[in-house]
């Protein structure tokens, strides 16, 4: 991809989760591979979420960032998500794939709390999101599509480079247009 972004000038913005480049298992890439992205002047990182922001509770609400665990009060809920989200901006900058705190945020699994029975996760990590981060992404389901391609896409571990190709070449999709 680093070569097809190059060719067409673009530079892509990857959404990291510092965990998973702690400990990479063929899915996710290592920080060494991150790095070496850095190094080509193609990409850019911005934090999709901390070491644990992507785990599961284990939980009927699921979702690490969005729900209190069991016995958690609202302090040390509060205190875990910005501790995770922290930690992993702090990794990002450590490890040279940022000068500054980000500035995007991704939210895993778009749950800011939506999913939860507790009504105040919602207002609380949505108002934090806001406070912290001048953009917030959400997942779209569907909204990449079409003619809004020319604004964003999706590329997954399952997008071949044909189609990568494919989309940076359309005209609707580009610098100019």
């Amino acid at each position: 991809a680093t070569a097809v972004l190059q060719t067409y000038g673009f530079t892509a913005t990857m959404m990291v989760v510092t965990g998973f480049a702690d400990f990479p298992d063929g899915w996710n890439m290592p920080w060494t591979q991150l790095t070496t992205l850095k190094a080509s002047g193609a990409w850019n990182f911005q934090l999709h979420a901390g070491p644990k922001g992507h785990a599961s509770t284990g939980l009927a609400c699921t979702a690490f960032y969005a729900c209190r665990l069991t016995g958690e009060s609202a302090a040390t809920y509060q205190t875990r998500v910005t501790g995770d989200i922290s930690a992993g901006d702090t990794a990002l900058q450590t490890k040279g794939l940022t000068t500054a705190a980000s500035i995007t945020f991704a939210v895993p699994w778009d749950d800011r709390g939506q999913t939860s029975t507790d009504t105040s996760i919602n207002p609380w990590f949505s108002n934090y999101l806001a406070s912290r981060f001048s953009v917030v992404f959400h997942q779209d389901w569907g909204y990449a599509v079409g003619a809004n391609r020319r604004y964003r896409f999706e590329v997954h571990n399952d997008t071949t480079l044909a189609a990568f190709t494919t989309m940076l070449s359309n005209s609707k999709f580009s610098k100019a247009g």
